[in-house]
């Protein structure tokens, strides 16, 4: 795979195996493709390894050295996090959509600038190691800073993902875009601006999740955001985008912000089309009955494959005395997209007002506890890769503050350590801080039980 720059600095002779998904490795091998037309052969791939490169090739005996830039010398150490971000940091970004174009598109734009490049080789370090060379970051920033704007945007998102792929949830709520992004037209943006500020938006939902404080303005992308009728739930992608409005404007509603501020961006009650920027907040009901439409609605590839409830899986799996329910899903986006379903209607139906009636005949659907319970076995039942979004960690955090159970109790701090190992966001804190809680918790019960 030939990259920017150098010819003889950007070759990969090791080009890692067949290891993720078949997408991932037939973008892989397109894009490869694409640059060998475009570039020409800038060397030949079929001359036999030098002596350092055939040592190179004995110390990659698994899967994840190939990433591990440890293990190369300093020529391939750039290869390797590259290889970091195009299968495994894009592919997370991109919530494991089977039709995005965004690590193909950002890596073509590699290939022309050399301080993207730059940017994204330290966003892939920052997701890898946890930590990046922030000075390198800051220089390429400010030199593309005066060129064409839609450049400089895609630089300065990368920049502030980079700086808090490797926080704790705690800072996410800094997460701000530094730019006016709410206008109609970078909203409607091409790849890769495109998903570098829906994964901005959405690390700003998971803080508002975790804060309980109403979304910033510019974490309201998908609020803001027009989603035809015509296009509505019909496709995984689109479903996944209405399922993330409701969820906005759900935050927006049960945390709203002050009636005087112009900010107080929700949903018209009239069409799920129209938007209004106002302080008067959106209708309970209303809101409710759209999410439980939109679960209703979603399309065969968002929906479960196995569905087991807590009585059932204690019979049949007598060794999870935490017995949160199964829930198997297909994809990362689906699993996404039911975890924002189940956190969406968490926080409604704590925020419910008091004497309303909820409408409907599954009962199970309106108890927050149910919903919570849900949150969990989706997130302790799937293993993919891609799943842990910011907000599927933060509703995580969220609904583990109420858990009562100390099986249940461990099996979130075992979740919570996974997910720390699998996507190097540091979690520790927060770990320590549910454990606080459920020790005070216990205590109170004790107390009261005298």
């Amino acid at each position: 795979m030939v990259m920017r720059g150098n010819p003889d600095k950007f070759v990969d002779d090791n080009t890692p195996p067949p290891k993720s998904s078949g997408l991932v490795q037939t973008s892989g091998a397109r894009l490869a493709s694409q640059n060998a037309a475009t570039r020409g052969s800038v060397t030949d791939w079929r001359q036999p390894p030098s002596q350092g490169s055939a040592q190179h090739q004995a110390n990659l005996s698994s899967w994840d050295s190939y990433f591990d830039p440890r293990v190369l010398d300093g020529s391939q150490r750039a290869i390797a996090l590259l290889r970091q971000f195009r299968y495994r940091t894009a592919p997370w970004l991109e919530a494991g959509d089977p039709e995005a174009r965004f690590g193909v598109t950002l890596m073509q734009l590699a290939q022309e600038h050399e301080h993207i490049h730059t940017l994204v080789v330290e966003l892939a370090s920052s997701h890898l190691h946890s930590r990046f060379d922030g000075t390198r970051v800051d220089h390429a920033t400010a030199q593309l800073s005066d060129g064409p704007q839609q450049l400089a945007l895609v630089a300065v998102a990368l920049k502030n993902l980079t700086e808090r792929l490797c926080a704790e949830p705690a800072a996410w709520r800094h997460a701000g875009f530094q730019h006016s992004f709410a206008n109609r037209e970078l909203l409607d943006t091409d790849e890769p601006l495109r998903t570098l500020l829906r994964q901005q938006s959405r690390i700003g939902l998971a803080a508002a999740i975790l804060t309980s404080t109403a979304p910033a303005p510019d974490s309201s992308i998908y609020l803001l955001h027009q989603i035809s009728n015509t296009e509505r739930n019909h496709t995984q992608s689109s479903a996944y985008d209405w399922i993330l409005h409701h969820l906005t404007a759900c935050l927006h509603l049960v945390f709203a912000l002050p009636a005087a501020s112009p900010e107080a961006i929700h949903v018209s009650p009239g069409s799920p089309d129209t938007f209004v920027s106002t302080g008067a907040p959106a209708d309970w009901h209303n809101l409710w009955m759209r999410i439980q439409a939109w679960y209703d609605s979603q399309p065969v590839e968002m929906q479960s494959l196995v569905d087991i409830g807590s009585i059932e899986r204690s019979q049949i799996d007598p060794l999870s005395s935490a017995s949160f329910p199964i829930h198997l899903y297909s994809s990362a986006m689906a699993v996404q997209a039911a975890t924002f379903y189940h956190i969406s209607a968490l926080l409604l139906l704590r925020h419910k007002p008091r004497l309303l009636h909820i409408p409907g005949r599954r009962q199970q659907f309106a108890s927050p506890n149910w919903h919570a319970r849900a949150i969990a076995g989706i997130v302790t039942s799937n293993e993919f890769p891609e799943q842990w979004d910011p907000i599927v960690i933060s509703s995580l955090l969220y609904m583990a503050r109420d858990a009562t159970h100390a099986a249940q109790h461990r099996a979130i701090l075992e979740c919570l350590e996974k997910i720390s190992h699998l996507t190097n966001i540091p979690l520790d804190n927060d770990a320590k801080q549910l454990q606080s809680q459920w020790a005070a918790a216990s205590l109170g019960d004790s107390s009261l039980s005298r």
